[in-house]
């Protein structure tokens, strides 16, 4: 019987139906993205100075 799951509902009868969900953890994503664009901030910053510096020299 391995991998097969069977219920036996009968179709007459109320029964309660349950039904649970996994939602991943969204403070988590939140706080990845915020540290992705602060890592691309910093280096389109220093990429901007050095050709400035590049530039004026």
């Amino acid at each position: 019987m391995g991998g097969k799951l069977t219920w036996d509902v009968p179709l007459d009868a109320k029964k309660a139906f349950y039904l649970e969900m996994g939602v991943p953890n969204v403070k988590n994503i939140v706080i990845a993205i915020v540290v992705v664009v602060l890592i691309l901030a910093g280096v389109i910053v220093s990429l901007v100075m050095r050709r400035r510096r590049k530039k004026i020299s």
